[in-house]
Formats: structure tokens, C-alpha cells, sequence
């Protein structure tokens, strides 16, 4: 899960003594005991330096969106700022909406719950974003504008996954 003040969250569960802490069944039985494991791994969508990135400092999906919106022109800004729609399975961990707006609520320079400049954000996560981007996928894959533009099974064992960047420079996708 994601937790909204992951230092918090993190300090908090180290505090817990090892019989409170979640258990967890395996497959063959044994049972494992978490402590704060679960909330380190969905804490590198927002800080991904946590992993060991070295020096580079990378960012996270929340300065990404940040700065995707602010790149965009002044006049359009406050509209993206109302319709941020978050999808794929990582969107499904417990937490990351509350945390996602905290985030960008920081960023426009306001606080974790009030946005800065009158900004009504609005980061939308559909109950269905589990499989949206396989969804998205195979409508794409079905259209005739598309066909040929993929790899076939042979020609990814062939050439790996690079050799869809040599296709898909000569496909383009004009909406009707």
C-alpha cells in the first residue's frame, strides 16, 4: 500500500511488536510476517532514489505529472489540473489517489490538502484501471490503420525488443 507521510508510516510499523505485525500465507504454507516491506516497495512510484538510483535523482510519478503539465501552455494548464486520470495496475495499490493529490497539492505550492491558487485538482482513478492499458492495447492492435506497424512473435525473437523502435518510426496513426 501507499502511505500519505511515508516516514510516518514506516516508523510506526517498526514500532510494532512482531506478533501485531501482518502475516502473510505462501503458497507452501509457511507464513512471513511484514513489518514495513509492503509500504517500502509502493513508495518508489514517489521515490524511486529509494531503490539506489546512485546520484541521479529520479522522479516520481508525481513530478512527472507535475512537470508534464507544467511544460503545457498557461491557458490549458487549469483544465489538466482538473482531469489527471491515473491508470494501470500500480494505480490499484491501497492509498495512491490520497497520495497522489498530496503530492501535487505540494508541488502547485499549496498544502497537503488545499491546493495552491484556487487549483481544483482532480486525479481521477476508473474502477477499471487494472487492465486499461491491456484495453487501450487491443483496441490500438485492432485497428487497420495499425496492422503491420507491431511485431510478430518471430520478429521479437529476432530482433528483442528494440526492434520496435525501427517499426514504429514509419507507422502513424491519423484519428478518422
Amino acid at each position: 500500500y501507499v502511505a500519505v507521510d511515508f516516514d510516518a508510516e514506516v516508523n510506526r510499523l517498526k514500532a510494532l511488536p512482531e506478533e501485531v505485525r501482518e502475516c502473510y500465507k505462501l503458497p507452501d504454507g509457511s507464513q512471513v510476517a511484514l513489518s514495513d516491506e509492503g509500504v517500502r516497495c509502493a513508495e518508489l512510484l514517489f521515490n524511486p532514489s529509494l531503490f539506489g538510483a546512485g546520484s541521479r535523482r529520479l522522479p516520481g510519478i508525481h513530478q512527472m505529472v507535475y512537470d508534464c503539465i507544467a511544460a503545457c501552455d498557461l491557458d490549458c494548464r487549469r483544465e489538466l489540473w482538473s482531469s489527471i486520470c491515473v491508470t494501470g495496475s500500480n494505480s490499484m495499490f491501497r492509498g495512491t489517489s490520497e497520495r497522489m493529490k498530496v503530492e501535487l497539492n505540494k508541488l502547485q505550492g499549496g498544502s497537503e490538502s488545499v491546493p495552491a491558487y484556487g487549483l481544483r485538482l482532480q486525479a481521477i482513478f476508473p474502477p477499471g484501471r487494472r487492465s486499461s492499458v491491456w484495453d487501450g492495447g487491443s483496441v490500438l492492435a485492432s485497428l487497420t490503420a495499425y496492422k503491420g506497424c507491431g511485431l510478430s512473435a518471430a520478429e521479437y525473437q529476432e530482433y528483442g525488443p528494440g526492434g520496435i523502435h525501427s517499426r514504429s518510426q514509419y507507422c502513424t496513426y491519423a484519428s478518422p
